[in-house]
């Protein structure tokens, strides 16, 4: 499943007279920082308005409820309701915000329990769980929700004593064209779009494992910053921020790659951007879903959660690009006690030997056709320990072309 983050927003315009009779699409990201569907309507109330505002921006669908009064009345009175379909759902929470001076904004969100994480199924249409959504979805286009409230006056409001005169007011919102212009609005939220120069990127892709054996254990959840593209294998690689739980343990921790870290179905993609950077931009997607995990190091994965080193522990072994004679780079990982960051342990090549037999692990590091190093691990129950270091190098100074093999045990 893709997943996909909607705020559905009640905004005020900054023009106070006019309102929209359908929902509209915007894409100007230095007013609106993500692409957003929206519509204005104004209230019983003279002088006030209420925008409803729908916007890609994360994995979680969450309702929000922002509008202004005319500036001689008062904000006080929280119970202000969403019905849709006759049910009604109930706003909490608050906030004053000035953003257009001198009118005020208050912000109020549907109840927690009306988020929801929006996913696409297999025909690519949105799928909700959420009953709020669920129905947003289904409701008869022609029909519309309301939108109530109430708000006093400030010459009739007094802090020290119980209030009576409080006015109430309500908004129809049509849902017209609402289902149209939100699937105008899917391409933008399933995917991102990078520009260069790459290395100034700041946009995400979020991902997850979808492997049984792992994914029965561990939450996994990471956030991939693409920065560089072009290498031989015409990866696209960056620096990732990964979250790692146990089901059954108490274990937790993260790892922050800051570069390398790359995503193997993105490879290929938009390589001829990358070649001509007169191609200003590229699209990829906003979520990926990691394939399942193989144990033959000369594949390129990211991520590899098992016991490595034969302690009866399961350890996180981190896959990066640029190693050592073109060879990937693997990282292990050891979960803490505390669930802060994990704590590296040692790093080898894709062409390491294991031996399951001897619990043994052989690595090698090449510089030129002399110097050289093959460390090998062994487990001690523990861990991984050297116990032996083979090094060819130029070790005489008083003969430097003489190449030299030591031997450490």
């Amino acid at each position: 499943m893709k997943r996909l983050l909607f705020i559905l927003l009640f905004f005020i315009p900054i023009n106070s007279n006019a309102q929209n009779d359908e929902w509209n699409i915007y894409k100007n990201f230095d007013y609106w920082k993500y692409p957003t569907i929206a519509i204005t309507r104004n209230t019983s109330l003279e002088g006030h308005r209420i925008r409803t505002e729908i916007t890609c921006s994360g994995a979680y669908l969450s309702a929000k409820l922002i509008y202004s009064y005319p500036s001689d009345w008062e904000n006080i009175d929280i119970r202000k309701k969403l019905i849709l379909d006759k049910i009604p759902f109930n706003f909490v929470g608050g906030g004053v915000f000035t953003e257009q001076h001198p009118k005020h904004y208050s912000v109020f969100s549907l109840d927690y329990n009306w988020s929801d994480v929006i996913q696409l199924d297999e025909e690519n249409n949105f799928e909700f769980s959420n009953p709020f959504f669920e129905k947003l979805k289904t409701a008869n286009p022609n029909s519309s929700y309301i939108i109530q409230g109430r708000s006093i006056k400030d010459e009739d409001y007094n802090p020290n004593k119980e209030n009576h005169n409080f006015v109430d007011w309500e908004a129809r919102v049509p849902l017209k064209n609402y289902l149209n212009v939100l699937e105008e609005l899917k391409p933008y939220c399933i995917n991102i779009t990078l520009n260069q120069p790459l290395d100034n990127n700041s946009q995400f892709i979020k991902f997850e494992m979808k492997d049984d054996q792992i994914t029965d254990k561990y939450y996994i959840l990471g956030t991939f910053k693409p920065l560089f593209a072009g290498d031989t294998l015409n990866h696209i690689s960056g620096s990732v921020d990964l979250r790692i739980s146990s089901k059954t343990h108490n274990q937790r921790g993260k790892i922050n790659i800051e570069k390398g870290f790359a995503l193997p179905s993105l490879k290929g993609k938009c390589t001829d951007y990358f070649e001509d950077q007169s191609k200003d931009k590229c699209v990829l997607p906003r979520f990926i879903n990691l394939e399942k995990q193989n144990f033959d190091f000369l594949e390129y994965a990211p991520i590899r959660i098992f016991d490595i080193d034969f302690d009866g522990i399961n350890e996180v072994i981190i896959g990066t690009l640029g190693g050592n004679r073109g060879a990937f780079k693997y990282q292990i990982y050891e979960f803490t006690d505390n669930g802060d960051d994990m704590l590296p342990s040692i790093s080898f090549r894709s062409d390491a030997e294991i031996n399951k037999d001897l619990k043994t692990l052989t690595t090698r590091n090449d510089s030129n056709v002399c110097t050289s190093s093959v460390i090998t691990y062994r487990s001690d129950g523990i861990g991984f320990k050297v116990i032996k270091k083979v090094e060819n190098d130029y070790f005489d100074k008083n003969n430097p072309n003489k190449c030299i093999t030591r031997v450490s045990d």
